[in-house]
């Protein structure tokens, strides 16, 4: 009998083996692995990309344009403005002492190839650019100053008052995120 019940045992433990096994418990949990990159935009001039640039023209009477390369980039899309503190003028650092006499001098402004008005102060130079790294050459040329010319019957008004005439350009490179 032992050996009987012990077979019945075997046969019934055999025939519950792939039921056991087909319902086994499962369980399941996800990780989500998340982060951020902020955005970066950077803008300079030259291959360092110096923050601070100065064109010293010297003579006004006897000068001709200057040039330099602005270099920027972006992990985001991104605009660059130029904006003129003297609305694309060289002023005069003195205008109030100088009665009639001219205290502006204009100025052109180009953007790799492209010239833009800063007559209103500020111009868009890059508008909705991809993610990217990029240069631009910057030149600015002077208006023609002649002292030559110049008689007792010109109107001062079209005579550069004598000091130093300055403006200050700001390149901002903006995320449009």
């Amino acid at each position: 009998m032992r050996i009987r019940l012990f077979g019945v045992l075997t046969i019934l433990v055999m025939a519950l083996s792939p039921a056991l096994a087909a319902d086994e418990a499962t369980d399941e949990a996800t990780l989500d692995l998340t982060g951020e990159v902020p955005s970066l935009v950077r803008i300079g001039f030259g291959t360092v990309g110096e923050q601070g640039h100065e064109f010293d023209f010297g003579d006004l009477t006897d000068t001709g344009s200057q040039d330099i390369e602005v270099v920027y980039l972006g992990n985001v899309t991104y605009s660059i403005d130029v904006e003129s503190t003297n609305a694309g003028e060289l002023k005069h650092t003195d205008a109030g002492e100088n009665g009639d006499f001219k205290t502006a001098i204009g100025y052109t402004f180009t953007w790799d190839e492209d010239e833009f008005e800063l007559s209103e102060g500020a111009a868009n130079v890059i508008d909705s650019q991809s993610r990217g790294i990029g240069s631009a050459m910057v030149e600015i040329e002077v208006d023609d100053i002649s002292l030559e010319d110049i008689d007792s019957d010109t109107p001062e008004e079209e005579i550069a008052a004598q000091g130093t005439y300055e403006d200050d350009l700001t390149f901002t490179i903006t995320a449009e995120e």
